[in-house]
């Protein structure tokens, strides 16, 4: 389970589970795929599976809020699972698994082209790979700067300055900042090719 669906965090030691994953659910699919182990059903209490992740697994963790953005669809599922009906909520987990799935295989993909494009992993045609990861922001939806008391003044004003900043990692080569005035052209798919763009150039340079 960490292993496949845990994201490690870059700012400090810890595994989170995607978002809308409790211990709970983890504890159900444990049971559920140990259908050969049926006296073990009984052996392994809820109390005692929690007790086990704290002393063997402290750093894994089931975050309530996701500190970056949400995913709709985990958002959706978690809020419909809370509201529906017993037999709704089995079918929203059959698709909110799905989902998960999706996001593994995602993940799994990610991490075997990276291992590919490493010269440490000792592939041979390491630079015929690279792998980049893209994530953005606006000032307007992470109000940065941060301001601890927002006037109504600078809101009714909009004396924020519209900026839309991307962020690109590239392994092996380094982490680069991309920033565009949203009023210049807008945030869509031609803005994406040239930040891919800005970062082939970069990698060629390095």
């Amino acid at each position: 389970m960490k292993k496949e669906h845990g994201q490690h965090q870059p700012d400090k030691a810890e595994t989170h589970l995607p978002q809308g994953m409790t211990k709970l659910d983890v504890y159900e699919k444990f049971v559920d795929d140990l259908p050969e182990f049926e006296p073990l059903r009984f052996k392994v209490s809820e109390s005692f599976w929690y007790r086990t992740w704290r002393m063997h697994f402290p750093d894994l963790k089931c975050p309530k809020i996701c500190k970056f953005s949400e995913c709709k669809i985990c958002s959706k599922a978690k809020l419909h699972k809370q509201v529906a009906p017993a037999e709704m909520k089995v079918l929203i987990e059959a698709l909110f698994q799905a989902h998960r799935d999706d996001a593994r295989a995602e993940r799994e993909k990610y991490y075997k082209h990276l291992r590919k494009s490493s010269k440490a992993k000792g592939n041979p045609n390491w630079w015929k790979y690279t792998t980049m990861i893209i994530d953005g922001m606006t000032q307007r939806t992470t109000q940065l700067p941060h301001f601890k008391r927002m006037s109504s003044w600078v809101k009714d004003n909009k004396a924020l300055i519209d900026t839309h900043c991307m962020g690109i990692l590239v392994e092996g080569v380094g982490r680069f900042l991309e920033f565009n005035f949203s009023h210049n052209y807008s945030d869509n798919s031609n803005y994406h090719a040239n930040v891919i763009q800005r970062a082939v150039l970069r990698v060629q340079q390095h």
